[in-house]
């Protein structure tokens, strides 16, 4: 068994290793075999149960990276994949894969211990953050004007329904880097007794349509102009994300949305969404994304309908996969 200085000091050298796997990743007799870059470190022991006896396993977190071959990248670049949703399909879904990527894990680690007992604890994906960018590049444009088009009918103090892009053709809004059309329903409504805003929205992946509903006190609009457009870039860049993920195929049309608050806002579409909106909204306002993720649950009760215990598990499942 190592001991706490034996793990530090290996761990320093691990920092600058990269190892390959280039295996078979769903049985050894069945086709499809990867070719992809690992690394991993060490977090420590613990006890787990083999053949009825209790034996110290060492831990270990992993990060998969340069995916080279086709099929490796179809697997593990699909946004979403990561964190806790990851995590479980490693464990669920990849026996074979979970079973030699061990194996080698071992082999490596055999040099310093010859009976060393390894469990993969955790798992992340070094390739999903680029992609990340990508995607935020994507929707920067269309949200800036989609925003600046909502913007402009607030500011004429209309109520009622708008249907966006307000164009003599009747298409949605078609952007360059976007892969989809999509057109915007606003529903905008006055409430004099109504302290600030309230701004929800929903995407319809069957139609391609952004539903938002606006209602606000005109009288104290000017000082609330401000957090409104904070909001909106944050939901259009959640709802758009919903239509990312619906372009690749990822969004279930026919299956119901939980209507528990908790298994709702932990689902791992909603998870990747809310972060697309929380770091656009870090982003404009030039705020630490934890910062602005805690201001939003604290702020938005009457939205999300969380309890405090659930509020934190959701902000910690999100924490988690920026980490």
């Amino acid at each position: 068994m190592l001991t706490e200085k034996e793990i530090n000091r290996l761990n320093g050298f691990l920092e600058n290793k990269t190892f390959t796997y280039n295996r078979g990743i769903y049985h050894y007799d069945l086709p499809g075999e990867v070719d992809f870059d690992y690394k991993f470190k060490i977090l420590g022991y613990k006890k787990m149960i083999s053949v009825g006896e209790y034996y110290d396993y060492i831990k270990i977190s992993v990060k998969l990276m340069n995916f080279r071959d086709d099929l490796s990248r179809i697997i593990f670049l699909r946004r979403g994949l990561n964190g806790d949703f990851l995590n479980k399909f490693f464990k669920e879904n990849m026996y074979y894969f979970r079973h030699t990527l061990t194996e080698e894990i071992i082999s490596i680690l055999s040099m310093f211990d010859n009976d060393i007992r390894v469990s993969i604890e955790t798992i992340e994906i070094e390739g999903n953050n680029k992609e990340s960018l990508q995607e935020q590049k994507m929707t920067r444009q269309p949200i800036r004007e989609v925003v600046k088009d909502i913007v402009n009918i607030i500011k004429s103090n209309e109520e009622g329904d708008f249907y966006l892009p307000d164009n003599d053709e009747g298409t949605g809004y078609s952007f360059g880097r976007l892969p989809f059309e999509f057109t915007v329903e606003l529903d905008i409504s006055h409430d004099n007794t109504l302290k600030g805003y309230l701004i929800n929205a929903e995407y319809s992946a069957s139609d391609e349509v952004i539903e938002m509903k606006i209602i606000y006190n005109p009288s104290d609009l000017l000082k609330n102009m401000y957090n409104i457009v904070g909001e909106l870039n944050e939901i259009l860049a959640h709802e758009l994300e919903h239509g990312l993920q619906n372009y690749r195929g990822e969004m279930e049309k026919t299956k119901k949305a939980p209507t528990d608050p908790l298994k709702y806002y932990t689902q791992p579409h909603e998870i990747s969404a809310q972060i697309a909106g929380f770091k656009r909204l870090s982003r404009i306002r030039k705020q630490p994304i934890e910062k602005v993720i805690r201001d939003w649950f604290e702020s938005h009760q009457d939205i999300h309908q969380l309890n405090d215990r659930n509020k934190n598990t959701v902000i910690k499942k999100l924490l988690n996969y920026i980490r």
